[in-house]
C-alpha cells in the first residue's frame, strides 16, 4: 500500500512531508562536493598551464623565447580584461494602440497622441455617463473657464508640455528697469526733463525782443489820403513791388494794394 500523502498527527496538525517528496517541485539538490571538485580541478588545470608556460620559458632561456611567451600572455590577459563594447540599446518602439496596462516611461509626445481615456474624463464619467457623453462626445456642453482651472493647466504645461507654453498662454512680457509704468513715474520724468530746460520768458521780455526786432525792420509806406500821396508812396516802394506795368493807369485802388503787400 501506498503511505498516506497527508497524515493527521491530531490537534488539528497535518503531517505533509510525504506529500512534499513527491511533488515535482521538490528538485534534487546540487551536490556540493561535486561542484568543488570541478572548480579545483579547473584550478588545477590553469596552475598546470601557467606552470607548463614558466618551464618552457626556463627551458627557451638560451634561445631568447622567454620574453615572447610573457609577451603573448600579457596580450592574451589585456584582451581578457578589456570590456566588452556596450550594445546601443535599440530606441523603445511603442505600440499604435496601447492595451489596458501600465506603461513606464512613455514620451510626452506619445503620451497625449496614444489612444485612451484621461484623469478627467474618469472622473466625468464616474460623475454621470450622460454627462460624460455630453461633455466629451457631443460636446454640447462647453468647459467652464475659471483661475482654478486656469493655474492647473498652467502648471501642467510647464510640467509636462513646456513646447506649448507660448501657444497656450499669454506669458506676460518682463518690464524693463527704469520703464514709466504708472502716471506718477511718467509726471516724475517730465518734471525733471522741464527743471533742467532754461526759463521761460516772461511776457514784459517778449514785448521788448518784439519791439527790438520790429525796429530793425524798414518803415511801413502811409497809404495816402488822396491819389497824389498814394502815388508818392508807390513810387518809393521797390521794383518787384510795384506791380503795374508802364503805360497803364495808375489807380489808387492799384496802388493801394502794391503798398499793403509790401508792409
Amino acid at each position: 500500500t501506498e503511505p498516506e500523502l497527508v497524515k493527521n498527527v491530531g490537534n488539528g496538525i497535518f503531517d505533509v512531508s510525504a506529500l512534499m517528496q513527491n511533488s515535482s517541485t521538490h528538485g534534487t539538490e546540487t551536490n556540493p562536493e561535486t561542484t568543488s571538485n570541478v572548480q579545483v580541478q579547473k584550478a588545477d588545470s590553469d596552475e598546470k598551464q601557467a606552470g607548463d608556460a614558466v618551464q618552457a620559458g626556463e627551458d627557451d632561456l638560451g634561445t631568447g623565447k622567454e620574453a615572447v611567451t610573457v609577451e603573448n600572455q600579457n596580450q592574451a590577459e589585456a584582451q581578457q580584461n578589456v570590456p566588452e563594447s556596450q550594445q546601443e540599446e535599440p530606441e523603445a518602439a511603442w505600440p499604435e494602440y496601447f492595451e489596458p496596462g501600465r506603461y513606464e516611461g512613455v514620451p510626452n509626445e506619445v503620451y497625449h497622441a496614444a489612444n485612451g481615456i484621461s484623469s478627467t474624463q474618469v472622473k466625468d464619467a464616474r460623475v454621470s455617463l450622460m454627462y460624460f457623453n455630453a461633455r466629451h462626445v457631443e460636446k454640447t456642453i462647453v468647459k467652464e473657464r475659471s483661475p482654478v482651472l486656469d493655474m492647473g493647466n498652467l502648471v501642467h504645461a510647464l510640467a509636462l508640455q513646456p513646447e506649448n507654453l507660448e501657444a497656450e498662454f499669454s506669458v506676460e512680457p518682463e518690464i524693463p528697469e527704469g520703464a514709466f509704468t504708472t502716471t506718477a513715474t511718467l509726471r516724475e520724468f517730465i518734471d525733471a526733463h522741464n527743471a533742467s530746460l532754461p526759463a521761460l520768458l516772461s511776457a514784459d521780455d517778449i514785448k521788448a525782443l518784439l519791439e527790438e526786432y520790429n525796429a530793425t525792420l524798414p518803415s511801413q509806406m502811409p497809404l495816402g489820403a488822396s491819389v497824389d500821396e498814394t502815388y508818392a508812396s508807390y513810387e518809393q516802394l521797390p521794383e518787384e513791388f510795384q506791380r503795374i506795368e508802364n503805360g497803364t493807369k495808375h489807380t489808387a485802388t492799384a496802388m493801394k494794394a502794391c503798398i499793403k503787400e509790401y508792409n
